[in-house]
């Protein structure tokens, strides 16, 4: 038998194992019904469902069946549908020097204890970081750093759980090459996983310790984005205990890229994460604490390019008011009267009004406690001395009273007013960030419970304001940033990634990492990239993995025409389409006519696979779709092919050449311009 057959033939077995496991659960799952069963098919198998409907209706039977764990018994199932196509990528053999044992370790997208180990597992580093042959290969387990020599390190490729061939991963084989293959595949339109082909910069970053800062420069078409929700699923894996996946979140600047990025959700077995918007975020903040303001958070006035000694005067504003406060019970404290009443400790990590707050309620259990003695049938001095005791107390509950309501009548809206906040005029996006900041610091969110960790997707877009309120709801500065300041082509985004250290100050470290490989993009089509952007900087532009692709078509054409020309190419692509294509417009007024004309031809015939992208609409994404796209929702999106509308030839400045740069770079494949 060759080697090839004895693969063969472990893939078959592994398969009709995972078969009658999977089985099983089925007819464990047979307890919730036909119906719910039925719809819950018709969502996992419909590639063009939203996520979120799955995601809803999953709670919604977990909720109900508690006893039963649905939700856990679902993500197994989800994970041996996967595996039923491809049970393994890898495989790797590890020998123990000591005593000549090998290990053969076949690694997958989720594991089967005994069978398939999990990608995220730590023994599968040596996969993504060494080449073999090579000795004193280490990796970390429970009991410690191992070391072991790596006699073989195998990759397979599966088409429907058949194993069609491997290849072995020695120091003569060019993996880039193999990365070339697998991209030149992809269709685009949705985000693939990347669990077999996940470099040693990438990995490095899935493995940084998430209890600190994690700051991601990546060049476009790196992967950050993809690497970012790996680094999720590998962090819920490994940290089970502190970090879950319902109370993280991945936060974005729009809708649609965050939409976007879910549906890589379910394919790396996340299925209850939070994600959205810091504008959603807002939301919910003021309605949970009934906070009355109106608010227009559509009005974007003023979040041009916030300075740093902005940032730092609301900061020091917040502090000299907890402090004022903090003064304030010291002197009650050292009142002769109430010293001997004074067990409580100020917290600097809590706000002005919960450590008030919890003073209070110190207060008043004491006085319950001093009540209950009397009633009890205290008698004589001890009687006395009870009631001179709720006497004392009941006056420093009334002092300390005076306290909190001279922070809510009078600090607090003189600090608002400091910021020109007007709460009884309707709040920007600007105001309202510095007021939920303001009111977060001086009386605390309670009912927003803090995220344990946070992926901010973009991270060059968001402002220091911004960071500055994101830090208020995550748990001691666990953050991932991942983002690309040579695609900063918004003026409110930030200059340099050192200063987001200014705002997020309790992370417990902090590492920068840099992407610099492109893995999206043909090599035409990145040096077509470069020449646009490279006449102003010279940093962080993207390297080719040289990927053959045409050439760039450049067409310059009249206003009048170019709606029509660009339908005529899209005639062409439309009679068979067996990938994703982008249309990227500059100009509202093409973009309305190219909606017309494609709503009007092709609606019948694509059905859902026209997408119209539009930030207020609930987006259906699909690998074999035409999206058509305003320009600024266009960033973090991949094509296969892209058709770039109303471009300007020659930018004028270095913020129109990063957003030429971005939009170019959404192409994988194909790029077409059509200049005006």
């Amino acid at each position: 038998m060759t080697e090839f057959d004895q693969e063969k033939t472990k893939a078959l077995l592994t398969i009709d194992h995972i078969k009658v496991i999977k089985l099983q659960m089925e007819k464990a799952l047979n307890y919730m019904g036909e119906e719910n069963l039925r719809k819950l098919k018709d969502l996992r198998d419909n590639a063009e469902a939203n996520p979120t409907d799955l995601f809803l209706f999953i709670e919604n039977l977990h909720a109900q069946n508690q006893a039963f764990n649905f939700k856990d018994k679902f993500t197994q199932l989800e994970e041996f549908g996967y595996l039923l196509a491809e049970p393994y990528f890898s495989r790797i053999d590890l020998v123990n020097p000591a005593d000549n044992h090998t290990d053969k370790i076949y690694l997958g997208k989720f594991g089967m204890p005994g069978i398939v180990t999990d990608w995220r597992a730590k023994i599968a580093s040596v996969y993504y970081k060494y080449r073999y042959p090579q000795k004193n290969v280490v990796y970390d387990t429970e009991e410690g750093r191992v070391t072991r020599d790596l006699q073989l390190k195998r990759t397979f490729e599966f088409d429907n759980g058949e194993l069609l061939k491997y290849y072995n991963n020695d120091i003569q084989l060019d993996e880039n090459e193999i990365i070339s293959n697998k991209i030149a595949k992809r269709t685009g339109g949705v985000l693939e996983d990347i669990v077999a082909t996940i470099q040693e910069s990438q990995m490095e970053i899935i493995e940084h310790d998430p209890r600190g800062v994690c700051v991601v420069q990546g060049c476009v078409g790196s992967g950050k984005s993809t690497v970012a929700i790996h680094k999720l699923s590998h962090i819920f894996f490994n940290y089970p205990s502190f970090i879950r996946p319902q109370n993280s979140l991945l936060v974005a600047k729009n809708q649609i890229l965050v939409g976007y990025l879910s549906t890589l959700f379910p394919k790396l077995g996340i299925f209850d994460l939070n994600y959205g918007t810091l504008k959603d975020l807002l939301i919910r903040i003021v309605f949970a604490h009934e906070i009355k303001i109106n608010l227009d958070l559509g009005n974007e006035d003023g979040m041009e390019r916030i300075e740093t000694a902005t940032i730092h005067q609301l900061q020091k504003s917040v502090e000299e008011i907890k402090k004022g406060v903090e003064e304030q019970l010291e002197i009650l404290e050292q009142n002769p009267l109430y010293a001997s009443y004074f067990s409580f400790v100020y917290d600097s990590e809590l706000s002005a009004q919960e450590n008030i707050i919890m003073l209070m309620e110190d207060l008043e259990e004491e006085i319950t406690y001093q009540k209950e003695k009397l009633d009890g049938g205290a008698t004589g001095s001890f009687e006395m001395k009870c009631l001179t005791n709720i006497k004392s107390l009941k006056s420093l509950l009334r002092e300390v009273r005076k306290v909190a309501n001279k922070l809510r009548a009078s600090v607090f809206p003189t600090l608002l007013k400091s910021f020109e906040i007007n709460p009884k005029q309707k709040l920007g996006y600007k105001g309202a960030l510095k007021y939920v900041y303001l009111y977060a610091t001086v009386f605390g969110i309670p009912k927003f419970k803090k995220f344990e960790y946070c992926v901010v997707d973009e991270g060059q877009d968001f402002s220091l304001l911004e960071y500055l309120v994101l830090n208020k709801l995550v748990l001691r500065g666990r953050f991932c940033i991942l983002g690309d300041l040579n695609q900063s082509y918004i003026k409110t985004g930030l200059a340099s990634w050192e200063e987001v250290e200014e705002v997020i100050t309790d992370a417990k470290e902090r590492k920068k990492f840099e992407l610099t490989t492109n893995y999206r993009s043909t090599k035409p089509i990145i040096d077509f990239a470069c020449k646009i952007i490279s006449n102003y900087t010279s940093n962080f532009l993207p390297q080719s993995i040289n990927r053959k692709g045409a050439e760039v078509v450049e067409i310059e054409i009249s206003p009048d025409t170019v709606v029509g020309e660009v339908f005529s190419h899209l005639s062409q692509d439309l009679k068979s389409l067996d990938k994703s294509i982008g249309i990227i417009c500059y100009d509202r007024k093409d973009f309305e006519l190219l909606q017309t004309l494609l709503e009007k031809n092709f609606r019948d015939t694509l059905k859902e696979r026209l997408v119209v992208l539009n930030p207020k609409d609930c987006i259906f994404y699909t690998p074999k779709g035409v999206y058509l796209t305003m320009f600024e929702n266009c960033k973090g999106l991949e094509f296969a092919k892209v058709y770039v509308v109303g471009m300007p030839k020659n930018p004028v400045d270095i913020f129109e050449a990063k957003k030429n740069y971005v939009a170019v770079t959404r192409a994988m494949n194909e790029l077409v311009i059509f200049y005006k």
